[in-house]
């Protein structure tokens, strides 16, 4: 059995999560949002060491509950120290 890919990614931005942000002279009314600032993305696949997953239920007849999600990041080269 093959292992999943895992894709982990942090996003930094101050602005809102759930569209493009628009800056102006460069965005497209109607579909980007104003923000601050533009999406500081990082990805730090590289540098996960475990993931812990819960599901909201283990059955169907389960009544449903807040699923988890715990990422542990090993930052050995300090890059997010500030």
């Amino acid at each position: 059995m093959t292992l999943p890919v895992i894709t982990a990614l942090i996003n930094f931005s101050t602005g809102p999560a759930f569209a493009q942000t628009m800056i102006l002279d460069t965005g497209i009314l109607d579909t980007n949002i104003l923000a601050d600032a533009a999406a500081v993305i990082v990805d730090v696949s590289n540098q996960v060491n475990r993931i812990e997953t819960n599901r909201g239920r283990t059955a169907l007849s389960d009544q449903f509950q807040t699923g988890a999600l715990t990422l542990r990041i090993v930052d050995q080269s300090g890059d997010f120290n500030s």
